[in-house]
């Protein structure tokens, strides 16, 4: 199933961040809860864990909020914004898809208003 509107299959797995054009889905900000910004809600350790980790095996970081058993499963595996800007040449998937497969920035996931009445 394909989501033209976001340009990924939907039955992709998380760390598939690869768009139906064949480039690399990178998100073009940062999102709310990044582990980038300095108030992320996932504690300074195991945000410097998970970075070390994907750096370590050349992996790109998918965002959390595209993840498809997070708070947006209909949006598609996109790579994080922070991790691109400061961790991305450094792994093998990052130069792969900067010079050889392309990048295609795609706006960060919003978090759903309430409905009306409902807290």
């Amino acid at each position: 199933m394909t989501d033209a509107a976001w340009g990924c299959d939907m039955t992709r797995e998380a760390a598939d961040v690869i768009g139906v054009d064949g480039k690399v889905r990178v998100l073009s900000r940062r999102c709310s809860t990044c582990l980038f910004r300095r108030d992320h809600p996932f504690g300074a350790d195991r945000a410097t864990e998970v970075i070390a980790a994907n750096v370590a095996v050349g992996a790109l970081l998918t965002c959390h909020s595209t993840l498809p058993y997070g708070e947006h499963p209909d949006f598609g595996p996109a790579v994080c914004a922070g991790f691109w800007a400061q961790h991305a040449m450094s792994t093998a998937a990052g130069r792969m898809a900067r010079f050889l497969l392309g990048v295609t920035r795609i706006d960060p996931p919003e978090k759903s208003a309430p409905e009306a009445g409902k807290e």
